[in-house]
């Protein structure tokens, strides 16, 4: 392991203007991870000249050169976004916006240490506020229409909207469900609040979910692992999920944080995903 100096982030909301950041960024995770220039040239199907230029900083990476380097190099998630901020390009990632700051670096490595399996972190409103590469991944590999990533869309329009999961989802009225059971047992417990009522409105406002509102008399407790099984052209997943919440007293909106992880329940899911890791996240689309 190097002992070179890390770089310092650049402030956040910077979307220009630290001359050479990226540079030393990128030179040294080479460094760390023991690669010459040469080998990481090769993994990248790039010219060693273009390599040294973009190390020293003569040259400028594209978005998609930026987000292929640091990848191959294991650079977090969170690191490479910022890296993509100080180049002028959107984060590949949603913003996590509104997660507290003493939690970021926190989740940051929960989400890192998780990979090359999905993990997300969700709002109280299920939105997905960030998600590792393997969640990235399963997204665009079973969502129907991609442009839908392209906006702000949470785990509820995932399972229950059919631009997302819903036609590639084994047994989807199961799991349709269980989500509208888990809606309504929040609304009861919170009768007066107007967000877990509109969650529950808009879940059965999609189409087909007409007859789910008989099962609301159902107040049996769901159980919190979740198994989920996708299955869309060969690709046939089995997967686990798990939602945990954060906690710390004094600090009530670190309550309203869920973080949802995906484990392979068998060794073909495992095998996908090992094969998945080797593709970049700008690949990994259909």
């Amino acid at each position: 392991m190097s002992n070179q100096p890390r770089p310092p982030l650049p402030p956040e909301g910077i979307s220009r203007g630290t001359p050479g950041w990226f540079a030393q960024v990128l030179k040294r995770a080479r460094v760390q991870r023991g690669l010459s220039q040469e080998a990481l040239a090769l993994a990248a199907e790039v010219s060693t000249r273009h390599l040294s230029f973009l190390e020293s900083g003569r040259a400028a990476p594209s978005e998609e050169m930026l987000h292929r380097l640091l990848f191959l190099l294991e650079v977090p998630t969170a690191e490479r976004d910022r890296a993509a901020v100080v180049e002028g390009f959107p984060p590949l990632h949603p913003n996590p916006h509104g997660i507290p700051s003493q939690a970021r670096g926190a989740l940051a490595l929960a989400l890192d240490s998780h990979e090359p399996f999905p993990a997300v972190v969700l709002s109280k409103r299920s939105e997905v506020m960030q998600a590792n590469d393997g969640a990235w991944r399963l997204f665009k590999r079973f969502v129907r229409d991609p442009s839908a990533l392209e906006e702000r869309f949470d785990m509820v329009s995932v399972v229950l909207d059919p631009r997302f999961f819903r036609d590639f989802v084994v047994d989807w009225e199961s799991l349709a469900g269980r989500l509208v059971r888990r809606l309504h047992l929040a609304h009861l417990e919170n009768p007066h609040e107007e967000l877990d009522r509109n969650l529950l409105e808009r879940a059965l406002a999609y189409p087909g979910m007409e007859s789910m509102r008989q099962i609301l008399s159902d107040l049996a407790i769901p159980d919190p692992v979740v198994t989920l099984r996708l299955r869309r052209d060969h690709w046939d997943l089995s997967l686990q999920v798990v939602v945990t919440s954060l906690s710390e007293p004094l600090q009530p909106a670190l309550g309203e944080i869920f973080v949802e992880t995906y484990h392979p329940i068998d060794e073909a899911t495992r095998e996908a995903f090992r094969l998945w890791v080797k593709e970049s996240p700008h690949d990994c689309a259909r």
